[in-house]
């Protein structure tokens, strides 16, 4: 709607300058602009025309932008102001330098495991302490996260996501279906566990590069969220840490109960998931458990509500964290105990009730009331009947529809049975399976699926394995299979900006480089595929791309401290093949880096000669083992090391000795032979045998000084010097006495004195080790 955007210059509340406009959502333009009264760059967000005419949303915006106004953390980007000037209803919030987090997962396709856990825990803090305040968010997705260029993580829009009531399934929403839990896409109320299973998507999303439903539509997609189980992320990638991958399948857990009780547990799970990536210290309910009390289905007119666009009329819009009880609330207030799977009362039923006189009325009420308790009665009848035929005791000549089970089956001495798995199965096989257990099958519709063929099932309401009542439904999700699509002619086109189209259209592409007289160097020559050719989503194509004219022989460059792409570009410019890489721990070079290349830069080499070279993992984690140990300060033995010493003359070197002795053991020797003048260290540490908390610390000291008397260098020397010339005779003389001066120098060693001794504790400490 672009006549309604903000002019440059427009000046609101005589404060804020607007600057230009720097992005769109669903709800509203976001403008940079400057305040004038601080003297500083702010975003403002401004309602777009279609919810500023609407009074109720205008007053929840105010209401709900107000009370985030009140929230101070530094992981929540902060509101300054809310107003309204002129039918502009706008909010002023602190401008982050940076981009979104969804815009941060495209650059990257998937996050590594640390940079996931290093943003998600910034995210959870600043739910955590919203939470805390009373304020949901409701709107948990990447593009509600900022990524400042400092690395700083924010989360923003927690005014406009709480005040929207999103009563129906449309193209705004689509963005935030993907990430809706399955409790609101129901219809039902919404709390804190809603903005856990959210966080949860947006973690699966960040480990695997997409969302875990997807469809042609909304409604289909918020299908999804209600029936499936987000798929288990290390069943999609083996390699995935188990930690992580537990995090997320607890995040989102289908029902609220399973789901972690608040926002600090999962970011304390997250921490620990970096020390333990393949620890077992996240409980996860089995399935069949997490299914085992009521049965959870969607009801016919539940699912007509969801096609129609209607699911969000039942549930609640406030703001503030109450209950977390899903049970509809009557018109008194009152939490109903009615099951999700029968219908509610209807209200007007207890109105009537309420209005009814119990006084003497006139002959036609009570006529009417005869008739009424009549009617009653006959719908009591039929009602009888309906669940007698339900139940097969009553003979049903005609043919059933596809919805209802037509095999023989044996109904269990519980009168419940139980529901097959029929994932991955044909629908004439799922069908099969389920009317063979007395169940009915209904299709709630097709979507896309890389995972299933065309005509599968992906999803099924009631999980494998819960026990239900005989001719109860399932509804299943079919495969499309993956989307297909006619391959575009990349021929001719640079190697980056193929290869990024093909991969954005989901296409898994290789890269082969050719000598070309054709083409220039690193333009694409040809493709695996033809142009034209009908693909699917996941397939496999080849990129054939030009090494330039060939070469016999080349030089080669240095590759060290170069990124792999970097890398593979320039062995490539060089008419040389990338050969194997392998990775390895380097002090020298940063994380990325390569660090050793098999063939030396500058040497001349036939072209396409193989260079492998490997990458540097960064530093080395230090490992750390428990030891039972403890220290001393040097200061308590400086004076009678002092003292020892003083007792000689020309000291040359003073050197100690540490014995740790633990009674039933043998003496461990701490250190010894150490320069004491050179000793660093302002205390002396020992460990000691393991469990062993008792000791005795003894210090020993030995000192080495000159003795005169130790000299045994023989200074007759002349005899040789009287048989030489006179010139001769000066030389062996200076000969002479240089050796006299050596013989001087000579010196004597101590043995250990002891010098000190303390009784010390022993305690368990986590030490660095090589």
């Amino acid at each position: 709607m672009e006549e309604y955007m903000l002019q440059s210059g427009l000046m609101i509340a005589d404060r804020y300058e607007i600057l230009e406009h720097i992005g769109s959502g669903g709800m509203a333009d976001v403008y940079k602009a400057r305040c004038h009264k601080l003297n500083r760059f702010v975003a403002i967000k401004v309602l777009k025309k279609e919810y500023s005419n609407d009074e109720t949303f205008v007053s929840k915006f105010k209401i709900e932008a107000q009370s985030v106004a009140g929230l101070t953390h530094p992981n929540i980007l902060t509101v300054f102001d809310v107003g309204n000037e002129n039918g502009i209803n706008y909010i002023v919030m602190e401008l982050i330098e940076g981009m979104t987090l969804k815009q941060f997962i495209e650059k990257k396709k998937t996050v590594s495991v640390r940079d996931t856990v290093s943003i998600a825990v910034q995210v959870g803090q600043g739910i955590d302490a919203a939470h805390k305040k009373g304020i949901v968010h409701r709107d948990i997705k990447p593009q509600n996260i900022m990524i400042a260029n400092d690395g700083k993580v924010k989360v923003a829009d927690f005014g406009i996501a709480r005040a929207a009531t999103t009563d129906t399934f449309n193209s705004s929403v689509m963005g935030s279906v993907h990430y809706i839990s399955p409790e609101r896409a129901r219809g039902g109320y919404s709390d804190y566990k809603g903005d856990i299973y959210s966080f949860g998507i947006m973690l699966f999303e960040m480990l695997t590069g997409k969302v875990p439903f997807d469809g042609d539509n909304a409604v289909s997609v918020a299908l999804l969220h209600i029936q499936s189980e987000v798929p288990y992320i290390r069943d999609l990638d083996p390699t995935m840490p188990k930690a992580i991958c537990d995090i997320v399948k607890k995040c989102t857990a289908k029902r609220t109960e399973n789901r972690y009780d608040d926002m600090a547990s999962v970011v304390a799970d997250l921490r620990e998931s970096l020390k333990q990536p393949d620890g077992d210290f996240v409980f996860n309910k089995p399935a069949s458990a997490a299914m085992a009390g009521e049965t959870v289905s969607i009801s016919a007119e539940e699912m007509q509500k969801i096609k129609n666009g209607m699911a969000g009329n039942r549930g609640s819009t406030g703001s503030y964290m109450t209950s977390s009880d899903t049970n509809p609330i009557d018109k008194r207030g009152v939490h109903s105990s009615v099951s999700k799977s029968e219908p509610e009362a209807d209200d007007d039923e207890d109105d009537a009730a309420d209005e009814y006189d119990d006084g003497e009325g006139s002959s036609m009420d009570k006529l009417i009331l005869a008739g009424g308790i009549c009617l009653a009665g006959i719908l009591l009848l039929v009602a009888i009947y309906i669940v007698n035929w339900a139940l097969g005791n009553v003979d049903n000549k005609s043919s059933s529809s596809n919805s209802r089970p037509t095999a023989e089956y044996t109904i269990p001495s519980d009168g419940m049975v139980e529901v097959p798995k029929i994932v991955g199965m044909s629908s004439k096989e799922a069908k099969a399976a389920l009317n063979a257990k007395g169940l009915g099958y209904i299709c709630t519709g097709n979507v896309t699926s890389d995972l299933y063929a065309r005509g599968t099932v992906i999803t099924q309401s009631l999980e494998a394995g819960t026990r239900v009542k005989p001719n109860t439904t399932v509804y299943v999700t079919i495969s499309n299979g993956a989307e297909n699509f006619s391959l575009e002619n990349y021929v001719g086109k640079k190697e980056e900006t193929a290869k990024k189209l093909l991969e954005e259209l989901g296409l898994k592409v290789e890269c082969e480089y050719e000598f070309s007289d054709t083409y220039e160097f690193g333009v694409v020559t040809k493709t695996s595929i033809k142009a034209g050719t009908l693909v699917n989503t996941g397939d496999n194509i080849v990129l054939y791309i030009s090494r330039g004219k060939e070469t016999k022989e080349t030089t080669v460059p240095k590759i060290l401290g170069l990124t792999m792409q970097k890398a593979n570009e320039l062995l490539s410019l060089n008419a040389l093949k990338p050969g194997n890489v392998t990775y390895a721990y380097s002090k020298e070079y940063k994380e990325g880096e390569v660090m050793t290349q098999s063939v030396k830069e500058g040497k001349i080499v036939p072209s396409l000669t193989v260079v492998d070279y490997v990458i540097s993992k960064g530093e080395e984690p230090k490992k750390t083992v428990i030891k039972y140990g403890g220290s001393i300060p040097i200061a308590y033995m400086e004076d009678n090391i002092a003292k020892k010493v003083a007792q000689y003359k020309d000291v040359v070197k003073t050197e100690i000795k540490v014995v740790l002795k633990q009674t039933g053991y043998s003496n461990k020797v701490v250190m010894t032979d150490i320069d004491y003048d050179k000793y660093a260290e302002d205390e002396i540490k020992f460990y000691g045998v393991d469990g062993v908390t008792k000791g005795q610390i003894v210090v020993y000291v030995r000192v080495t000084y000159k003795d005169p008397t130790a000299s045994s260098a023989s200074t007759e020397k002349t005899t040789e010097a009287e048989k030489t010339t006179a010139a001769e005779k000066t030389t062996a003389a200076e000969k002479t006495t240089e050796a006299t001066n050596k013989a001087s120098v000579a010196t004597k060693t101590t043995e250990y004195m002891e010098v000190y001794s303390a009784n010390v504790t022993l305690a368990k400490t986590e030490v660095e080790v090589e």
